[in-house]
């Protein structure tokens, strides 16, 4: 679990002629490889042999800009960024060998929460400008099975892929001019996941129950 939060940056300006800027940029990544995996081996097992690999992984971003700039002539620019990025691989995967048992069960499973605010605020006497961005994009990749080459016998198989994503994101702007004031917010939200249930190539697989 992972919170990006530097706070909240201020600038602020006073006089005849005053101009502020403030700005603030978070950026969290969270990169991980899970992997459960038996590879070219043999075992003989007379219960049930559970292969099981799960994830779960939370990334925060909040970050806030203000800029306040007074006098006869004042121009404020405030500007705030929140990016979030997961990319999560996840996997349960019996390759190759000789494998037998009463129940073979091979679950992976991934669980991502993303969550990126942006707030920027500005105030002027004359012209005052708020820019707020919020990204977040989340790719995972969850693969559960076979792979090739696997001799497998078992009263029952089970493989079973889950993935679960989920993405909150907002942005805000707010700014205020006698003459001019213009915010802008854009939030964008980028998601590319899979969940796989995979038998592979070249396996003798013997069971009588397959779910």
């Amino acid at each position: 679990e992972i919170f990006v939060t530097p706070g909240f940056g201020l600038a602020g300006a006073a006089g005849l002629a005053a101009v502020a800027g403030g700005g603030v940029y978070a950026d969290g990544t969270l990169a991980a490889t899970l992997d459960a995996v038996i590879t070219d081996s043999t075992l003989a097992v007379t219960g049930q042999l559970s292969l099981i690999a799960d994830s779960r992984s939370t990334i925060d971003s909040e970050v806030g800009a203000s800029a306040v700039a007074i006098g006869l002539i004042g121009a404020a620019e405030a500007g705030s960024t929140a990016k979030v990025t997961v990319t999560p691989t996840v996997r349960a995967l019996i390759s190759g060998g000789n494998v037998s048992a009463g129940e073979i069960v091979i679950r992976a499973s991934a669980d991502q929460t993303a969550r990126s605010k942006s707030t920027a605020f500005s105030v002027a006497t004359t012209a005052a400008v708020g820019a707020s961005i919020a990204t977040s994009t989340l790719t995972s990749t969850v693969k559960a099975g076979l792979g090739d080459n696997v001799t497998l016998s078992a009263g029952a198989l089970s493989i079973d892929a889950d993935n679960r994503d989920y993405l909150d994101i907002a942005s805000e702007a707010i700014s205020g001019g006698v003459f001019a004031g213009i915010a802008g917010a854009y939030s964008t939200m980028n998601l590319d996941s899979e969940a796989l249930a995979l038998i592979g190539d070249y396996n003798t697989i013997t069971v009588d129950r397959l779910r």
